[in-house]
């Protein structure tokens, strides 16, 4: 029985926590959103989506300490209940993918 509450205890744990930001799969995003922009301007919406990016994998990585304290400490579990940054993260990988794609494609000297 012991064993038995210590691997339930130990699932609960893996799976509560917030992901860390590279595990995170890039959101699709549709070129159609770039098209009308210049070079210029999908350099501005590129350092955007990356300074996005990155305050929203500090958020994410907060979140997932935060987790692994309140399970180790309080009710594992208990603050999976929060929301995290994952939709946020998943969608600035997203946009720097697909704006570094139309940059590559339209902007560089050929």
């Amino acid at each position: 029985m012991k064993t038995l509450v210590v691997a339930l205890l130990s699932i609960l744990l893996v799976v509560s926590c917030a992901s860390h930001p590279s595990d995170i799969p890039p959101a699709a995003v549709a070129a159609v959103t770039y098209q009308s922009l210049s070079c210029d301007q999908l350099q501005v919406e590129l350092a955007n989506s990356q300074n996005n990016l990155q305050a929203a994998s500090k958020r994410q990585k907060r979140k997932r300490n935060i987790d692994g304290w309140s399970n180790a400490l309080l009710i594992p579990g208990v603050m999976s209940l929060a929301k995290d940054s994952s939709e946020a993260v998943a969608q600035f990988k997203g946009e720097i993918q697909t704006i570094t794609r139309e940059i590559s494609k339209r902007c560089t000297e050929k």
